[in-house]
């Protein structure tokens, strides 16, 4: 084990202590510091000392470890290599141990195979005499299981055409009442109908009763009118006259009398006009309103005729659903006569 060898401690050279000392005119500030220096540069000295001391320490201490982890490889190699021999050693073991058990375990099993060969044959033996048993067993079974389903399937399909039996029953008697709803329907539609339009017309002879009234009206009306025009042309004529007249002879009496007619014969033209045009507007108006109510009842014949083909396809759709129904009862038992006869009624079409 090599150690680090320190180098040797040079004491402060005394020739320059001397000097320092033999300096009688260094002033006071001058000296403490070179004191001080002194002091710091022994200090050093000193940790100088102290760290060569530690690191030859640590040195020796490392080099220690490390030949006793050297030792410790050495011995660590030699025991692997003695459990690598182990090893193999214990593995060529296995092996033969293996064959044995190999070569046993055949042996047994030669022995077994042929106990349980003999044991077998017998055993094949007895299986076919139960197998024959199991079959003669079985084909009874099969034969009474094949029975019992015959017998329930014929229950089944005597129970199934009982009940559509009953079904198409019930059927009718739904299309009976279907067919009675739907008579009754349409006797109170075409009742309805009937009284609509029997309304209808009279609402619609009235207006044209009124219209007849108003047009006859308004005729009379026109020809008082183009009388009353005619009465005016004459007063105009007969006025223009009499003024003439009055520019002649200088009478005053004949020409106010003429305006007096003339002003009253314009009021009553007046309001004859006016009595004329009211007259054409309410029949301008009667005219429309007639022209609604024929719109509206144009409208409800339409929606009586939707209606009545509405319940046409409905008693058509009952018809085949029990045309329907009496073919899945003859589908159901085509070999077996009808238990009862079902008569398809004839349709009841009221239009």
């Amino acid at each position: 084990m090599s150690r680090t060898r320190l180098p040797p401690k040079t004491p402060p050279h005394s020739s320059m202590v001397a000097f320092i000392d033999e300096e009688p005119e260094t002033p006071a500030p001058a000296r403490a510091q070179i004191t001080n220096l002194k002091k710091q540069v022994q200090a050093l000295v000193r940790n100088e000392h102290n760290t060569n001391r530690k690191h030859t320490a640590e040195v020796a201490e490392l080099q220690r470890r490390l030949a006793s982890l050297q030792a410790e490889s050495k011995d660590a190699a030699q025991l692997k290599k003695t459990a690598e021999v182990r090893e193999a050693e214990f593995k060529r073991l296995r092996e033969e141990g293996e064959k044995i058990r190999e070569e046993l375990n055949l042996h047994s099993v030669v022995a077994q195979q042929k106990a349980l060969l003999a044991v077998a044959s017998e055993q094949l033996q007895i299986i076919e005499l139960e197998q024959r048993l199991v079959q003669a067993d079985a084909a009874r079974l099969m034969r009474d299981h094949k029975i019992t389903l015959f017998k329930a399937k014929e229950a089944d399909m005597i129970a199934d055409m009982a009940e559509k039996d009953a079904r198409i029953d019930e059927l009718e008697a739904e299309l009976d009442g279907a067919n009675t709803s739907i008579a009754h329907q349409r006797a109170a539609q075409a009742k309805a109908s009937k009284l609509q339009s029997s309304t209808s017309q009279k609402e619609l002879e009235e207006q044209q009763v009124q219209l007849q009234s108003l047009q006859s009206k308004v005729e009379s009306l026109e020809s008082r009118l183009r009388g009353s025009k005619a009465r005016e042309a004459e007063l105009k004529e007969e006025l223009e006259a009499a003024l003439s007249d009055t520019r002649k002879d200088g009478t005053d009496k004949e020409k106010r009398e003429l305006q007096k007619s003339l002003r009253e014969t314009k009021a009553s033209l007046e309001k004859k006009t006016e009595e004329v045009e009211d007259l054409q507007e309410e029949l301008a108006n009667l005219k429309e309103a007639s022209k609604q109510r024929e719109q509206a009842l144009k409208v409800k014949v339409k929606e009586a005729a939707t209606e009545r083909d509405r319940l046409l396809g409905v008693e058509e759709e009952l018809e085949g659903l029990k045309a329907g129904k009496v073919r899945l009862a003859n589908a159901a038992s085509p070999d077996k006569p009808q238990p009862k006869s079902h008569k398809v009624r004839p349709r009841c079409v009221s239009r």
